[in-house]
């Protein structure tokens, strides 16, 4: 199972675990105005809401980076078994959908590809 927020928050109150592992794929653009990747007084920083998620299934405190180019770098979280926690976290894209008008991924295909590498077992 899997999610996959764009360029928004996903951490509420009261902080809950889910009740099995989902992996989780964020995108963000760091000249988002709306919603700021480093956060501000009313939302938390991706990387903090990130860490969040990754200490609740037990994988590393800290991201690597495992991609990085002039537009673009992806952050995961090492987890164990088929869990992950990857962040897309682009230079450019605003708080639009991004596509190759207006950044340098496409993500319909990104997304799409994280769902089809975490389908959801049924006996979740």
């Amino acid at each position: 199972a899997a999610i996959a927020p764009h360029s928004g928050q996903m951490l509420y109150l009261p902080i809950k675990a889910p009740t099995f592992q989902v992996s989780v794929l964020h995108l963000h653009a760091l000249d988002d105005s709306s919603v700021p990747y480093y956060g501000n007084p009313y939302e938390q920083a991706v990387d903090d809401i990130l860490n969040h998620w990754a200490a609740w299934y037990s994988c590393s405190q800290q991201p690597d980076t495992t991609f990085q180019n002039a537009d673009y770098m992806i952050k995961e979280w090492a987890c164990s078994g088929n869990t992950e926690i990857k962040l897309y976290l682009l230079n450019e894209g605003g708080h639009n959908w991004f596509n190759t008008s207006n950044s340098c991924i496409e993500a319909n295909d990104v997304i799409w590809d994280f769902f089809k590498a975490h389908p959801k077992n049924n006996n979740r």
